[in-house]
């Protein structure tokens, strides 16, 4: 098998070659070149869109032959009418669109998984969740999912803050790690081991905390290598990795945790701001990179079963996407939560902890992880503040 790159990026060429899925691999770094390349006799034409413009692709099409797959690897296009210009054209010459965000390696993870379907990629074990909106209580149920599932002791569990808006350390008493922002020079000179990022992480109730940035200056300078060889460094380290990637979804961190999740979790609640902001957030940034609403599965947070409220029914059909859990509302005690620094499984609340045992429990099948079986929290006596602020119940 032939493989014929239109890119000037050497890197790209040499990550091509090391996958050893194509018998050669030629560069041609001028679409001028590209008869002489011999464009007409390759089976896999991969093209940036830096040195051809989507205005060229039928005669690039043409010139390959209908038997050659190509591929076109897209920049971000500021206007959503070119995005969906490139993506039509793109579907009526029968290419394939590569999106933007991607690594060296997740570009030929992508072209290799589609002309060589039975290549050997890296097993999942990278949960992400992210929010519809902020304060949609991401960092809340990223950490009391970790602590459940380490509850059983099998399995090394760790949870990275790629929150770039939110350090997510208010939940944490005594937290003793490092922050992303204090990492960032390792990451981008590739000198983050797996140990580094095991001694620099909080240890809590038997998992691992990476608190995320607090450097306001850096939160749109981290780069998708420099998020990209962290996750890697944390799947080696750990059986099962959990990201809170947060609200905010235009930046190297959220489109990271986007390409390298097996699955995606959106937390959301029943306001009506939480879906007009994940709907100008899916348009305009998620859809560009190739997402779609059936790559997710719903969280309902803070969810209030009334006849004035929207069901998960209603819900699910407005986001287009399966709810996987509801987890109740606790009114004032989410606010007594996070001043006193602890979660909301800690109160004990009957419906809430049912809520997040069930969807522990679908985690912990899904990803091969015990679970004891006291590990579902019974509630305890209210007491104390807690008596008063239930005296109305």
């Amino acid at each position: 098998m032939r493989a014929l790159l239109l890119t000037t990026d050497s890197a790209l060429a040499s990550e091509f070659r090391a996958r050893q899925v194509f018998d050669t691999v030629d560069v041609c770094p001028a679409p001028d070149q590209a008869s002489e390349a011999g464009i007409n006799n390759c089976d896999v034409l991969v093209i940036s869109d830096r040195l051809v413009p989507c205005t060229g692709l039928e005669n690039i099409r043409a010139g390959a032959g209908p038997q050659a797959r190509i591929f076109y690897m897209v920049s971000n296009y500021p206007d959503p009418a070119v995005q969906k210009q490139v993506q039509m054209l793109c579907l009526n010459l029968d290419i394939f669109l590569v999106p933007p965000g991607q690594t060296v390696n997740q570009i030929v993870d992508r072209v290799c998984r589609v002309v060589a379907p039975a290549t050997e990629t890296r097993s999942g074990n990278v949960v992400s969740l992210f929010g519809a909106q902020p304060r949609s209580g991401v960092t809340t149920l990223a950490l009391s999912i970790a602590r459940r599932l380490a509850a059983g002791g099998s399995k090394k569990i760790g949870v990275l803050g790629l929150n770039a808006w939110n350090p997510g350390d208010c939940y944490v008493a005594e937290y003793t790690g490092l922050y992303l922002d204090d990492l960032k020079n390792y990451l981008g000179n590739r000198l983050l081991t797996g140990d580094d990022l095991l001694e620099n992480m909080s240890e809590i109730s038997g998992f691992r905390y990476l608190a995320g940035n607090r450097d306001i200056k850096k939160r749109l300078y981290y780069s998708i290598d420099e998020i990209h060889y962290l996750i890697d460094t944390a799947r080696d380290v750990f059986d099962l990795v959990i990201l809170d990637a947060g609200a905010h979804f235009d930046n190297a961190l959220a489109v990271q945790a986007l390409n390298c999740a097996d699955l995606r979790l959106l937390v959301t609640t029943q306001e009506t701001s939480a879906y007009r902001n994940w709907k100008l957030a899916f348009d305009q940034v998620l859809q560009p990179l190739g997402c779609t609403g059936d790559s997710f599965s719903l969280i309902l947070n803070r969810y209030i079963d009334r006849a004035n409220y929207p069901d998960t029914r209603r819900l699910q059909d407005q986001y287009g996407i399966v709810v996987l859990q509801a987890v109740p509302d606790l009114g004032e005690i989410g606010t007594l939560a996070e001043n006193s620094h602890t979660l909301l499984m800690d109160y004990n609340d009957r419906e809430y902890s049912t809520a997040l045992g069930r969807l522990v429990s679908s985690l912990a099948k899904l990803y091969g992880i015990f679970l004891p079986a006291n590990n579902t929290v019974m509630p305890r006596a209210r007491t104390g503040l807690l008596r008063r602020l239930f005296s109305c119940c």
